[in-house]
């Protein structure tokens, strides 16, 4: 899950606390959270240092598959 709100205490650690409580054995993966690990910036500047980059996400999407594909071979 992807989103611009700190890593602790966040809407996000909420929904993979609760994606992990109710459908933990379902999962093929941990679920993951790309956020910043700070608390919300107070200038602009900073603000976007810690938005989620694509190569990020993308880096997390990939991982589970390429761990996968690496148990396979």
């Amino acid at each position: 899950m992807v989103h611009e709100a700190a890593t602790p205490c966040g809407i996000g650690a909420e929904i993979a606390a609760i994606v992990g409580e109710k459908v933990f054995t379902s999962l093929k993966a941990p679920v993951r959270r790309i956020t910043q690990d700070a608390p919300a910036a107070a200038s602009w500047v900073l603000e976007q240092a810690g938005v989620p980059q694509a190569k990020t996400i993308v880096r997390a999407a990939i991982e589970p598959v390429d761990a996968q594909i690496a148990d396979i071979a």
